[in-house]
């Protein structure tokens, strides 16, 4: 009331019949005159106590838009830090995914008994998968620093 928040003890069904009471006591108080006035105490029980008036900085329940707004701030660094990585490593993965298809079609080419290579195509197949192989070695070390630092970085935001 009045802009402050009242804690009440006990639980909802406590709080019910606490201000039951509090409604018909005014009720009788209204009817009847000040003398016969009396007061209504609550029920005996162990919660019960006077309630006392929280200060808003002490109130329990978290204002849902504040936690709202704090979940989204939250998932904003998440997907400045950690976004750009994750992309990073997709890039990565799918240059080394294309290059292993490349390299698997020309092992199958110099394999089959069926391709009647000549020297020079020969050679040149095997000086693509040298070249190859050396960026997919690079690409590979590279991808391993990413993943590394984008579990580190989910790890630190979780």
């Amino acid at each position: 009331e009045h802009g402050t928040v009242t804690e009440y003890p006990g639980n909802l069904d406590d709080y019910m019949l606490q201000e039951r009471q509090r409604l018909s006591g005014q009720a009788k108080s209204d009817a009847t005159a000040p003398s016969t006035k009396k007061s209504v105490a609550p029920p005996p029980s162990a919660k019960s106590s006077p309630a006392k008036v929280v200060p808003p900085t002490e109130a329990k329940p978290v204002d849902e838009k504040a936690r709202r707004r704090d979940e989204a701030n939250r998932r904003n660094v998440q997907a400045k830090t950690i976004g750009p990585l994750k992309k990073k490593v997709e890039e990565l993965e799918t240059r080394i995914a294309e290059l292993e298809t490349r390299q698997a079609e020309r092992n199958e080419k110099l394999c089959s008994p069926s391709a009647n290579l000549e020297g020079k195509e020969k050679y040149a197949l095997l000086d693509a998968l040298q070249v190859d192989q050396t960026k997919l070695d690079e690409l590979t070390e590279r991808w391993e620093a990413a993943q590394k630092e984008l579990d580190e970085k989910e790890r630190l935001l979780a």
